[in-house]
C-alpha cells in the first residue's frame, strides 16, 4: 500500500464520523421552541423530528446516542490508523454495519410517521453509510 493511499484511507475513515459528530452536536444545541437553521419548510424541519416522541431511546436523546456513537467511531479510526490495530478496525466496521438497519428505521419514522426530514439526521445517516462503504472496501482490499 503506497504512502498516498494511506492518506486517503485516513481521510476516508476519519472524515465521515467527524462530520457525523458535528451534526450530532448541532442537533444537541437545538432549543425547544426555537427556530432551527434547518427548518426550511413543514417537510424539512429538524425541530419536528428532534422534539418528536420518537427522538429518544431508553429515555436518552438520540442526539446524545449519536454523539457517543461518532466519538467511539473517531477513536476507533484513530487507534486503527495509529497502530494498525485490527480490533479497532473491526469495531469501526461492525458499528457502521450494525447502524444501517437503525438508519432505515429512523428514516421510515421521519418520512412516514413524523412527516418531516431532519437535515442534521440526514447528515448523520449519510456519514454512517459512508463509514460502512469505506470500511467494508478497506477491509476487503486489505484483508483486515
Amino acid at each position: 500500500m503506497g504512502r498516498n493511499s494511506v492518506g486517503w484511507i485516513a481521510v476516508g475513515l476519519a472524515v465521515p464520523p467527524i462530520i457525523g459528530l458535528a451534526a450530532a452536536i448541532a442537533s444537541l444545541l437545538e432549543q425547544p421552541g426555537g427556530r432551527s437553521i434547518c427548518d426550511i419548510n413543514s417537510y424539512i424541519s429538524c425541530t419536528q423530528v428532534i422534539y418528536s416522541s420518537y427522538s429518544s431511546f431508553m429515555g436518552i436523546s438520540l442526539s446524545i446516542w449519536a454523539t457517543l456513537y461518532f466519538t467511539i467511531a473517531i477513536l476507533a479510526a484513530v487507534i486503527y490508523l495509529a497502530a494498525k490495530n485490527q480490533a479497532a478496525m473491526k469495531i469501526y466496521w461492525g458499528a457502521s454495519i450494525a447502524a444501517l438497519p437503525v438508519i432505515a428505521i429512523l428514516i421510515y419514522i421521519e418520512i412516514f410517521i413524523i412527516g418531516a426530514l431532519c437535515l442534521y439526521c440526514t447528515i448523520m445517516h449519510i456519514s454512517i453509510i459512508s463509514m460502512s462503504i469505506i470500511s467494508t472496501t478497506h477491509i476487503t482490499r486489505a484483508g483486515a
